[in-house]
């Protein structure tokens, strides 16, 4: 039985105190009279509450102060946490991270990696240092990463005024902005609502003109779409790199350019980066990894170099799946898992639709599947469930990409109805009966979190996936996992009995939204934008300061001086 709220916190806040106290333990004072003279302060019995008195530390303890117990206490559950306006959220997930690991003593030393601060210093910095210690106390509990990563967005890397830091971004994606809504579309379409965005894609062809030229168009508010058009009638050596450097750097408007200059800079390939240089001054580079393009079909080979050098050039890294973030965190400082989230008031609404004509008109019950139809379906495992439910429809909505469509399973009961709007996916989805996920185990699905996960259960309609390791790690309390010989007979069992928890389900996908991913985001990239105005400016100061003796520092004398 679940645990209510308050009796949560109660033993959050027991567990919290207990590895406090095994914490405090570690900490050893400074004694000795030479320590004491060298923190200039005396070891007489009156001064031996004194708030002073400093803490000998060393790489393996941290310095307290003369913060008490309690205070750190209080810190941790009510000053830390009240002062910021994501309390709520961020204390209440907290709770759920921790609340099972229990009262284990966290032995390890804390504020390891923090610089030895003296007395006044570390009273002056208490945050920081209740910080540090909260991270040590939840350092050993078994959802740790999580928990931490999460805590850092809510509270420690939250700008002070992040409705104020509305810097322009430039995106430089793989994927057309009019392509399959998916994260990319779903992140800059909502941050174009405080930000000025700038969507390059990649380069097309054409031979109807002599030149080399950039499309623009702006299909939503703040947001304009960069086509690089590179003609195949222009005879040159140079690289299609290089010639969309120089579009970039020359044909764009001048009114755009100034508007995107400086900007913050968002990638999600690695093969866009040098276009990062056509660019003046970047405010931040950030690598936002949603799949391990490597493993894809006709993958270009320069990729895993390429993804190093911009990893190393990146001010954050964040990773749309788990099996991505483990496979990345040791290559950078700040890599963030942001998995996959959902518009869940649009897809909801399945709930009360109808479906469109050409759906209506196939047999049920229906299996269905919507997203893009590539090399990472298994599609064995869907000819094999035609085969299997000859009674049932298998409906595939989506475009097909990579993948020949003559080669695709064709039977009586599979039908291809192509891509569909966005828009409509809910109405599409009202009609299916269960939602098919039939990924391959491959190379190319390793790696993905898919999108369509948290869409299908926000629909509130059962789902069966192959056994792909994300879904496996963060949806199997409310999505059915069968490979694919046993997919068959989980599709058979969801018809006759429903999907797993589908309350549960519901919520998993409410408190999975786009809104709050996409806030937590650019929560980080604004601290990082912010910090670095704060240096540009120390800069320009330190420029703009006369060096003593220079001829611009003896200025004249006042009269009557």
């Amino acid at each position: 039985m679940k645990s209510h709220p308050s009796q949560n916190r109660n033993n959050a806040r027991r567990s919290i105190r207990h590895d406090v106290a095994a914490c405090s333990e570690t900490v050893a004072r400074t004694d000795s009279p030479r320590a004491a003279s060298r923190h200039g302060r005396s070891d007489s019995p009156g001064r031996a509450g004194s708030a002073t008195r400093p803490f000998r530390m060393s790489r393996r303890t941290l310095a307290l102060a003369d913060l008490k117990l309690a205070q750190i206490e209080d810190a941790f559950l009510d000053t830390l946490l009240d002062a910021h306006p994501r309390r709520t959220t961020a204390l209440d997930r907290l709770l759920n991270d921790i609340e099972d690991a229990g009262p284990e003593a966290a032995t390890e030393r804390v504020g390891a990696a923090l610089p030895v601060p003296d007395a006044d210093a570390a009273a002056a910095s208490s945050r920081r240092i209740e910080s540090a210690l909260l991270g040590a106390v939840i350092r050993r509990h078994p959802r740790r990463d999580a928990a931490l990563d999460r805590l850092l967005c809510d509270l420690d890397l939250a700008p002070t005024a992040p409705e104020a830091a509305r810097f322009p971004i430039v995106v430089h994606s793989h994927l057309r902005w009019s392509f399959v809504w998916q994260r990319p579309q779903q992140t800059h379409s909502r941050l174009a609502a405080r930000h000025p965005i700038l969507f390059v894609e990649e380069p097309t062809r054409s031979s109807d003109s002599d030149a080399d030229r950039l499309r623009l168009r702006e299909p939503h508010p703040n947001l304009v779409v960069v086509e690089p058009c590179l003609s195949d009638r222009i005879a040159t050596s140079r690289t299609d790199e290089a010639r969309v450097g120089t579009l970039l750097r020359e044909a764009l408007p001048a009114p755009v350019r100034a508007r995107f200059s400086p900007a913050a800079h968002w990638l999600y390939t690695p093969l866009m980066a040098p276009q990062i240089d056509a660019f003046p001054d970047p405010l931040a580079v950030v690598y936002d990894c949603m799949d391990e393009l490597s493993k894809f079909d006709f993958a270009s080979p320069e990729i895993p170099e390429r993804e190093l050098e911009l990893i190393r050039r990146s001010d954050l890294v964040f990773t749309g799946g788990y099996e991505l973030y483990l496979s990345k965190r040791a290559l950078h400082p700040r890599v963030r898992f942001f998995g996959c989230g959902v518009d869940y008031d649009h897809f909801r609404t399945a709930a009360a639709a109808q479906p469109p004509a050409d759906l209506d008109a196939i047999r049920g019950p229906r299996l269905g599947y919507i997203g893009v139809i590539d090399e990472r379906l298994d599609y064995e495992l869907i000819a094999k469930l035609a085969e299997a439910r000859p009674d049932c429809s298998v409906v595939m909505i989506g475009p097909i990409v990579k993948v020949d469509p003559a080669q695709l399973p064709r039977a009586a009961n599979i039908h291809y109805l192509g891509a569909r709007p966005y828009e409509q996916l809910p109405a599409y989805a009202s009609g299916f009966s269960v939602c098919l996920m039939p990924f391959a185990m491959n190379e190319a699905s390793a790696f993905i979190n898919p999108t369509k996960t948290l869409e299908y259960l926000a629909t509130g309609k059962p789902v069966v996936s192959t056994p792909v390791r994300d879904v496996v790690r963060l949806f199997s309390e409310v999505v059915a996992i069968a490979d694919r010989d046993g997919f068959p007979a989980a599709v058979e069992s969801v018809l006759a009995s429903g999907g797993r928890n589908p309350a549960r389900a519901v919520e998993v996908a409410k408190s999975n939204s786009w809104e709050r991913i996409v806030g937590e985001m650019e929560l980080l990239l604004a601290r990082i934008v912010q910090q670095r105005n704060a240096e540009r400016r120390t800069e320009s100061q330190s420029w703009s300061r006369p060096l003593p003796g220079s001829p611009s520092s003896r200025r004249p004398a006042a009269a009557g001086a």
